[in-house]
């Protein structure tokens, strides 16, 4: 069977937009041919910034033929009472093609009716591409799409050709105001000429591109690119790929190519988190930074270009460099002559928000609740004085010159500057790490006095903006409140920080104007549901079981500590597979149920414990009380839930066979209740509620 080739070619898009783009679209004509009931093969994707190109071997030039049968009308209505066909019968006969002779009867729960058995033949390939391309195109995601003139189609950026071949046939497929040729292009600069292909043989295409200047698969670009920087940087290679930059400019140059720039030596004293965003992301250029931190006087950049055109790339790009790094140098100069303290005043100017104030607010906000909460609660060996300074200069450098220039150093700017007006170190850290963990990978705040201001930054974000906009809705999440509370999450989790979290939104909200009792409560409980719904997404998107992880959130004897609760629910996933958890969840729940509803109650008499059977309740209690409750303090979980079923798992069941809990006298059944509440509180109230497990026995629940 022949290969199916496509090719859509476009004027430059964002690397960004370009996989799921090409991904969607080889997906949208795999599946339509396969509806269609045509075979296809090994789908493979290939894709620069002017083209996407879809690639199937096998395909069938015809779907299969394939016979089904249609219901007609009722036989009632089909045959008249000397069986031969009514009108109702001929007509359904005629609309399906077939003789009135062979229609047949089935029996239905309705009753009985006609059918026709009716052979659907197949549909070329070529049809079934005509119909499922323009919508593939048309569906494409992409951040943002738009309109040009002569097509109804919206994409990323306009579509100038479309090439489609079906083994060595090219199909005239229609979409977006263009029909396909066999017809590809070379490199936009260096042979935009059309290129005639025989045939859609995938190898042959790849040949036929690189003698017209274009590396169309993205995984040799990313090989080439990496072998030109450790060619040109040497030992200093791995410290010049970033990441990020090495997927952008795979997705830039169809021929890439390395060249070395130079840095002028008046540069090179300004910060190296100034030279570095100059030239990572304003230029997409790759620093050379020393093994101690410092920085070559050189760049490496990838141009879309043969070598022979080098030096005249190179010198544009040094001027273009050049010119960036002097205003940096006179913004920074300007900057200089300014304290960073000195510019907190002007915070008030500045507005967050129309009905939130000005960062002076803000930055007050943060002061109280990380100064006069904070430190207290978490722990942290935080001085309150550092951490009050901290909180009071984190914004100030949004006031400077640099970072109107580089806003993506907001933070950074500000830890430099703080430094060198002689602020104490840990301050000056505090101030760049508040901002972080910036996204579900960044790296996180460091030091005690950075936790705190952290956490005092993602609360007031919290509390302030839901205050005025509520939660997000949809997808929509204008304030980034979603990262704000994964945020929280991550400091505490991974930074282990034990925080109750209820206590601290209730002290955010605290800070804010206006806010009565009734608003600030409801307030608290509206951001802690959102919270505790992010650290349930995040704990399950980590691989932890959904049942164990809402088990944890469940125990209502301990308030919502994210670190806390991530670790009891790892716990869980422990003993899961240990044969006492079944054991443990009975007990665990059976006590749970009945004493559910009952609130406080009274306290525990001994004396009141007649039956032998929760005597013998009451002695295990007394005995293993002290052990438990020491392990329950060093979270030594799963050796708590060992003794505990161990313990209990016995007495408790002859309690519940033997014992009538609700008996008339309501001291005794007081008192019965108050036993299991306090079995309950051991382990249920303060670990887990293991009635929300999924399922009884040790198994992944599914």
């Amino acid at each position: 069977m022949p290969d199916l080739l496509i090719e859509i070619g476009t004027e430059e898009i964002p690397s960004s937009y370009i996989p799921a783009a090409v991904e969607s679209i080889g997906d949208a004509l795999r599946k339509g041919l396969s509806g269609a009931r045509l075979k296809t093969g090994v789908l493979t994707l290939l894709h620069t910034h002017r083209r996407m190109v879809i690639h199937l071997t096998d395909v069938s030039a015809t779907g299969e033929s394939v016979t089904e049968d249609r219901r007609g009308p009722p036989a009632r209505a089909a045959f008249d009472a000397d069986g031969n066909p009514t009108k109702a019968a001929l007509g359904f006969a005629r609309g399906q093609g077939v003789d009135p002779s062979e229609l047949k009867l089935v029996e239905t729960k309705k009753g009985s009716y006609v059918s026709a058995a009716v052979t659907v033949a197949g549909e070329s390939a070529a049809a079934v591409l005509g119909r499922v391309l323009p919508n593939a195109l048309r569906s494409t995601p992409f951040p943002k799409s738009m309109r040009w003139t002569g097509s109804d189609t919206t994409f990323a950026r306009p579509i100038r050709y479309l090439t489609a071949i079906l083994g060595e046939e090219a199909l005239p497929l229609a979409a977006a105001g263009l029909t396909a040729s066999r017809e590809t292009r070379g490199h936009a600069f260096l042979a935009p000429e059309a290129i005639p292909l025989e045939s859609a043989n995938l190898e042959r295409y790849r040949e036929v591109l690189g003698e017209h200047f274009v590396m169309v698969d993205p995984k040799e670009r990313r090989l080439h690119i990496l072998a030109g920087i450790a060619a040109a940087a040497g030992d200093a290679a791995a410290a010049a790929v970033h990441p990020g930059l090495l997927s952008e400019v795979i997705g830039m140059a169809e021929w890439p190519n390395i060249l070395t720039g130079t840095i002028e030596d008046e540069y090179l004293e300004l910060p190296v988190e100034v030279l570095e965003t100059a030239m990572r992301v304003h230029l997409r250029f790759f620093p050379v930074v020393t093994p101690d931190g410092g920085m070559e006087p050189r760049f490496l950049a990838v141009m879309d270009r043969r070598k022979e055109a080098a030096d005249l790339v190179r010198e544009g790009m040094e001027r273009v460099l050049c010119s960036r790094l002097a205003d940096a140098r006179f913004f920074n100069g300007e900057d200089r002559k300014t304290r960073l303290s000195d510019l907190v005043p002007d915070l008030d100017d500045k507005s967050v928000h129309r009905e939130l104030g000005s960062y002076g607010d803000k930055v007050r906000r943060m002061e109280s609740l990380a100064g006069d909460f904070l430190v207290d609660a978490t722990g942290l060996d935080a001085p309150v004085a550092k951490v009050r300074r901290a909180a009071l200069l984190c914004k100030a450098d949004l006031l400077t010159e640099m970072v109107g220039e580089f806003p993506e150093l907001q933070g950074t700017v500000g830890r430099i500057y703080a430094g060198r007006d002689g602020e104490d170190e840990a301050v000056a850290l505090a101030i760049e790490d508040h901002y972080r963990p910036r996204g579900p990978r960044d790296d996180l705040p460091r030091g005690p006095v950075s936790l705190v201001v952290a956490l005092s930054e993602k609360l007031d974000n919290l509390v302030s903006f839901v205050s005025v906009a509520g939660l997000p809705s949809g997808s929509s999440d204008p304030f980034g409140l979603r990262r704000q509370a994964l945020g929280i999450i991550r400091v505490t989790c991974e930074k282990e920080v034990s925080l109750d979290l209820e206590a601290a939104l209730f002290a955010a909200a605290g800070t804010l104007p206006g806010l009565d009792a009734a608003r600030r409560g409801e307030l608290t409980e509206q951001v802690l549901g959102f919270v505790r719904e992010r650290f349930y997404q995040w704990s399950v998107d980590a691989g932890l079981r959904y049942d164990l992880v809402r088990a944890a959130m469940g125990a209502s004897a301990v308030p919502f500590d994210a670190r806390s609760c991530r670790r009891r629910t790892e716990a869980l996933m422990k003993m899961a597979d240990e044969p006492f958890f079944d054991p443990l969840m009975v007990v665990v729940e059976r006590t749970a149920n009945i004493t559910r509803d009952m609130g406080k109650g009274v306290p525990l008499d001994p004396e009141l414990l007649v039956e032998e059977e929760e005597q013998t309740v009451g002695l295990v209690l007394a005995q293993v009380r002290e052990e438990l409750d020491a392990l329950l303090l060093a979270e030594d979980y799963v050796t708590l839930g060992r003794r505990f079923a161990e313990a209990f798992g016995g007495p408790v069941h002859a309690f519940f066979e033997k014992v009538f809990v609700n008996v008339e006298d309501p001291a005794l059944r007081a008192n019965r209740l108050a036993l299991l509440r306090e079995v309950n509180g051991l382990f249920g109230g303060p670990v887990a509620d293991l009635s929300k497990v999924a399922k009884r026995a040790g198994k992944s629940a599914s």
